[in-house]
């Protein structure tokens, strides 16, 4: 199809004249975007003589007078509000992040057995809560003589207060102002681990203020020990620190789930008022440790397939992967989502899910786009039991591997086949209850057989990617770069309008939907349809399927050779990580960036800005901005409470009904906290309770049943909103830079009820697995 220049715009209604410098930047755009074209008279205008663009209309004014309210002679318009509302939020958070001072540099001690170490408070210390952020230096490298402690290796701390008696003075300890730290456990031959680093420990100060206050640090380590201590005061308010992270969590929610602002500035402006709510409390944490709060694994990790997955793209290898399929399953939707259901479940066991979810997404949008399929649950369909399916191993999802590597868990013997032997026959039985819900939920989606794209329609979806993407990279700074993008989106709208896309044009130039799915009236047309397409099916084969395996076809064989050799490594070593960390100490991120390097080099890339193009930096930025938040509500204390209130109510419980009760309200509780929260944080915190109620010799609980009833809720949890899980905002960021936006509503709408229906299954089988027959 071709564009036929002036031509076309005058047809669209847009009045075009010569001058100014604008069309430049567009005939650089669609040449950078490799646009296939192929009518001289629009490449000669673009590269000769620029063109300014006239709008006929405006629409942006007709919107904005729909939210738009009348007060007397005042007109408020919704939107002005929203943003002076945010602004005095954030004006109100740098007040109190400025007013604060970062921390300085920690103190290092020594101590041991025989050496205490004392650190007195301030004379005038008023301060109704005293914090001690404690560190242990060189952990890894502690204990090189490999010393047994029967009784393990502790670190006691405690505060005094002082007592004058006449010329004598003593100190005594404060009531319940006592806390052990375990560096070791007991008859333990390794130092101290990575888990037991850092401490947070809080004392409550009921003393006025002429009373002198110590801390008493002893040890029973009779090797000197290196301590880095950093005591921080807090007013009374810190009491209601945790109700301070959920209201800054709750107000990210909102934001995301009305889609008042853009879901990666939700995410820094929430990351941002949560550093600012730490400061307050006075605990302002310095550049340095919210740069180390970010998980930099995860990032790399998306940012090197995100390249190679972008590459690859160039070659046709999606489009014959999508065709392939689309043979399979002979048109019938269902048939194609239970093909690759059962590919996702088995991958994502093995395979990070998050890989998963990056390799799938561009196979089934071009798959959709092929089979004229509204890809939007498809995806939530595949990335739902691509979450199921990481809980099958023991490392599917990020939250089993910490599960599976705590001592405790180690101890118990629960390793990889073992854990295996518990979850998979869950994470089969979840996954069939998940596609059959989903197969009803969807039942006008998938109940019908589609027709395939000719190979017209298919040019010109092509065309409406490049045109977008164009207008995408267009970042008006002047009225004249203004008017050649509103030109963009309107010829955009055109093209869609010839394709029958019932979806209107946003205003950055992307489109809801490129497919038309013909939608029935009701399920008996639908079946109707579907029964008369498959009565056509062979006719149809003989005069579609080979008109798109010509359009189908791998384009660069040159360039598919080399992604399918680094992808195959790549995944191959993606699956065999965990099995050779020993000898090769290459981490999943460390993979996929050489891998993305190697496949740059082979290719010969010589314009990098087009590779970078293909990497969803708003994903990436997100992410970072998820990570800060989630970590200063965790120092807020808020996951913390949600693990004690769980401990106080198992611990109620009368003991014949207190293993049940464990391990529902473990699926429960963690299933709805992961979705409102990381799973990465949550388990982090829930582990060491689990642990504590397991060795509880007043319990009895077996901490195998616990571990992973905490694990299969994690799991599950993930599919109830769209933050629940990375892989679920990994697949609505491609699915956004593809034209099919997944909005957090939208997503919630069906994540929900397959939670809950998943979290009853899930209760189910572990009442009878660890009640019932005690396994």
């Amino acid at each position: 199809m071709s564009f036929d220049g002036p031509r076309k715009i005058e047809e669209m209604g847009i009045e075009a004249s010569y001058g100014s410098t604008s069309t430049r930047l567009l005939g650089a755009s669609t040449r950078r975007q490799g646009a296939g074209l192929d009518d001289p008279e629009f490449a000669a205008a673009a590269e000769s003589t620029p063109l300014i663009i006239r709008p006929g209309g405006h629409e942006t004014e007709e919107d904005e007078e729909k939210y738009t309210i009348t007060l007397g002679r005042v007109r408020i318009s919704l939107r002005d509000v929203k943003i002076v509302i945010i602004f005095c939020t954030l004006l109100i958070g740098v007040v109190a992040f400025a007013l604060q001072v970062e921390p300085e540099v920690d103190n290092t001690f020594a101590l041991s057995g025989d050496y205490p170490l004392f650190i007195p408070l301030a004379e005038d210390y008023q301060a109704s809560y005293i914090a001690i952020d404690m560190s242990i230096p060189m952990a890894s490298t502690y204990n090189p003589r490999k010393v047994v402690h029967p009784d393990g290796l502790n670190l006691y701390v405690r505060l005094e207060y002082k007592v004058t008696i006449g010329d004598e003075s003593t100190w005594l300890p404060v009531p319940d102002q006592y806390t052990t730290v375990i560096l070791q456990e007991a008859n333990s031959t390794h130092g101290v681990s990575e888990e037991d680093i850092e401490v947070d420990i809080l004392y409550v100060n009921t003393f006025p203020a002429e009373v002198v206050l110590r801390l008493n640090f002893t040890t029973s380590s009779l090797d000197p020990i290196a301590i880095k201590v950093q005591i921080l005061e807090h007013g009374s308010i810190y009491r209601y620190k945790e109700l301070f992270g959920a209201l800054v969590l709750g107000g990210m929610y909102i934001l995301i789930i009305f889609e008042i602002i853009d879901r990666t500035v939700s995410a820094i402006v929430g990351s941002f008022i949560a550093l600012a709510v730490l400061s307050a409390l006075g605990d302002r944490p310095s550049l340095e440790l919210i740069v180390s709060w970010i998980e930099y694994n995860t990032l790399a990790l998306l940012f090197g397939m995100m390249i190679i997955v972008g590459v690859s793209s160039n070659t046709g290898l999606f489009e014959w992967i999508a065709h392939k399929a689309y043979e399979m399953s002979k048109g019938n939707i269902w048939r194609l989502v239970l093909i690759l259901s059962i590919f996702t479940g088995v991958v994502s066991g093995v395979l990070d899910s998050v890989t998963s979810v990056l390799l799938l997404t561009p196979v089934i949008v071009r798959l959709c786009k092929v089979g004229n399929i509204d890809p939007i649950p498809v995806l939530i369909t595949i990335v739902m039991i691509c979450n199921i399916g990481g809980i099958a191993t023991a490392v599917g999802d990020p939250h089993m591997i910490i599960i599976v590597n705590n001592k405790a868990i180690i101890k118990d013997g629960l390793d990889f086949a073992t854990v295996f032997f518990y979850m998979a026959p869950a994470a089969v039985i979840i996954l069939t209850t998940t596609l059959f819900f989903l197969k009803w939920w969807y039942r006008r989606e998938f109940g019908i057989v589609t027709k395939l794209s000719t190979p017209m329609e298919l040019h010109l979806r092509k065309e409406i990617d490049i045109w977008r993407e164009t207008a995408k990279c267009l970042n008006p700074s002047s009225p004249e770069e203004r008017q050649v993008k509103e030109m963009l989106q309107m010829y955009i709208a055109k093209l869609q309008a010839e394709a029958h896309s019932p979806s209107a044009l946003s205003s950055d130039g992307s489109s809801q939907s490129l497919v038309h799915v013909a939608q029935p009236s009701s399920l008996s047309s639908a079946a109707q349809d579907s029964r008369a397409l498959e009565d056509n099916a062979p006719a149809f084969a003989l005069e579609g399927l080979e008109a798109l395996r010509k359009e189908c076809q791998i384009h660069d064989r040159r360039l598919f050779i080399m992604c399918i050799s680094v992808l195959s490594v790549v995944v191959f070593l993606f699956f065999i990580e965990n099995f050779i960390d020993k000898w090769i100490h290459l981490p999943l991120a460390w993979v996929a960036l050489l891998g993305a390097i190697v496949l740059m080099v082979l290719a010969d890339i010589k314009d990098i800005g087009a590779v970078l193009h293909k990497v969803e930096w708003g994903t990436l930025i997100f992410f970072g901005a998820l990570f800060v938040l989630i970590e200063s509500v965790d120092r807020l204390g808020l996951v913390n409470l949600v693990g004690n209130k769980i401990a106080e109510i198992i611990a109620g419980v009368s003991e014949e009904s207190r293993l049940p009760v464990a391990c529902v309200l473990l699926v429960w509780f963690s299933s709805i906290a992961s979705a409102i929260i990381d799973s990465i944080p949550y388990t982090t915190a829930m582990m060491p309770i689990v642990v504590r109620l397991s060795q509880d010799p007043t319990l009895h609980l077996p901490l195998r049943a616990m571990a992973l009833s905490l694990a299969l809720g994690t799991g599950l949890g993930s599919n109830g909103t769209l933050l629940g899980a990375t892989a679920n905002l990994v697949m609505a960021g491609l699915a956004e830079q593809y034209g099919f936006p997944i909005g957090f509503v939208k997503f919630c709408k069906v994540g929900l009820p397959v939670m809950f229906l998943t979290s009853i299954v899930g209760s189910i089988y572990v009442l009878v697995v660890f009640c019932l027959f005690k396994l």
